[in-house]
């Protein structure tokens, strides 16, 4: 979700954090451990699916 002021600015309301550490450190990458993706993800469509059903109510 975000809000739109009239003066063109926009805030974003963040729901939730998923922080992902690194297994890759080298400077021209960054790349996270697959399965934590796939949790990350996969509680990112909960949430959405939450959020889509508490607006329409």
């Amino acid at each position: 979700m975000a809000s739109y002021s009239k003066d063109g600015n926009v805030t974003a309301l963040i729901w939730g954090a998923s922080p992902q550490s690194r297994s890759d450190r080298q400077k021209d990458r960054v790349e996270t451990n697959p399965e934590q993706l796939a949790a990350a993800s996969a509680q990112a469509d909960i949430s959405l699916k939450l959020c889509a059903f508490f607006l329409c109510c």
